[in-house]
């Protein structure tokens, strides 16, 4: 969103991803620094690449980094998170955004049914979602005012017909099917 200010996770990310990217050429560097008759200490080289000697050692030497061992501990894969986050934008396009108890169900339904013998999805997996998933913002609605809201905007109509129009083509709902849409909804 245009003007719109990165939340501290979206920074913190953005750190860990270049931390990692940065750790990552060190690594390989290492590598070929150590196949040299003459290489330079390891503490060295670690400084001039801004990384933890320590952590360079053990991961040129076929440790995992701190990401792939989070990566161990994820109750879902990426596949599946990047599929709840698909099905989030999908329902707030149809101006039906989920819940947080919803989306955690929907979570918990896929845990089930691809891994059942890792724990339950936890009570803060929602929030931590989020954090993995800057594209998937919340925030809270403002009430209109009058005016805003008697106001028609003849492309935000048009836009909700062709959608509802698009659902109806995809599930094969006949057109004795549609009824009192402002009542009771599509039966």
């Amino acid at each position: 969103m245009v003007g719109q200010p990165k939340l501290q996770n979206q920074w913190d990310q953005e750190a860990s991803t270049a931390k990692l990217g940065k750790m990552t050429k060190a690594v390989a560097n290492w590598k070929e620094e150590q196949k040299k008759e003459k290489s330079r200490s390891l503490r060295a080289f670690a400084q001039d690449y801004d990384v933890d000697p320590m952590t360079l050692k053990r991961q040129s030497e076929g440790g995992r980094s701190i990401h792939e061992f989070n990566a161990t501990k994820q109750k879902l894969t990426p596949a599946e998170e990047k599929t709840i986050a698909d099905y989030i934008v999908h329902k707030c396009e149809q101006a039906l955004p989920p819940t947080p108890s919803q989306i955690r169900s929907y979570a918990e339904w896929i845990r089930k049914t691809n891994h059942p013998d890792k724990p339950p999805i936890g009570e803060t997996w929602v929030n931590e979602f989020f954090k993995r998933h800057p594209e998937v913002s919340t925030g809270w609605s403002n009430a209109l005012d009058t005016q805003r809201a008697q106001a028609l905007n003849p492309t935000v109509v048009k836009k909700w017909f062709d959608l509802l129009e698009q659902e109806v083509e995809e599930k094969g709902i006949s057109a004795c099917c549609k009824w009192g849409m402002d009542e009771t909804n599509l039966q």
